[in-house]
């Protein structure tokens, strides 16, 4: 490749410099092989240029640019979520009433609910005819001698 092939390239190209740029005008000047390679060059660059289709390309250098992004966000995160130190876990703090040991107590708890609730209806009361001596037992047919004795 000649120098101005090369640097008829990166004047299609958008990236030559302004000494290059200079350089090329000064050969095209003085060899006028270089003019005709420069019109060849051109000429193909503008049929390169004229068949492209679907020049489009932003959206895929948005999409590419935000999956990049993301990326580097993801890992940012990660890293710092890595250089930590894990935490330590402690059990909260809560009462636990019904434990194993605890159930002793329940029982004792739940009898005595029972009794006080339950108690005196299960105790044997004094029917009507029978009659309580003072020390408050029952006078067993007490209650029939006086009724028979006042007949």
């Amino acid at each position: 490749m000649t120098r101005v092939e090369e640097l008829m390239l990166k004047l299609a190209d958008g990236d030559i410099a302004d000494a290059e740029l200079t350089e090329l005008r000064s050969l095209l000047e003085q060899d006028p092989e270089a003019f005709r390679i420069q019109i060849s060059i051109l000429e193909l660059e503008a049929e390169l240029r004229g068949s492209r289709e679907n020049l489009d390309v932003a959206q895929k250098v948005v999409d590419a640019v935000g999956k990049i992004r993301e990326d580097r966000i993801e890992n940012g995160v990660l890293d710092k979520i890595r250089s930590q130190r894990p935490p330590t876990w402690r059990r909260a703090k809560t009462r636990r009433v019904l434990r194993a040991n605890n159930f002793p107590w329940f029982a004792w708890i739940a009898a005595a609910l029972l009794l006080a609730l339950a108690g005196p209806r299960m105790l044997p009361t004094p029917r009507q005819d029978e009659a309580l001596e003072p020390g408050g037992r029952r006078a067993r047919g007490a209650a029939r001698t006086q009724a028979g004795a006042g007949a």
